[in-house]
């Protein structure tokens, strides 16, 4: 199932991981940026940030 289908339902994870990097971005003064806007480095900061936040996935834990 795709994020983007009409009735897809986030997960905790997914939404907790949302919010730290957005928590992340806000700190680096890119509040209101889309994330297309935002530098690729400064985005890939923030997802590692959000990781060491939340951990990983256990959805996708093998």
């Amino acid at each position: 199932m795709s994020k983007y289908d009409e009735d897809y339902e986030s997960s905790d994870w997914e939404v907790a991981f949302s919010n730290a990097v957005q928590e992340y971005l806000n700190g680096a003064g890119c509040s209101g940026l889309s994330e297309d806007e935002v530098d690729p480095d400064l985005m890939a900061e923030a997802e590692a940030h959000a990781l060491e936040v939340v951990g990983p996935n256990p959805d996708e834990e093998e």
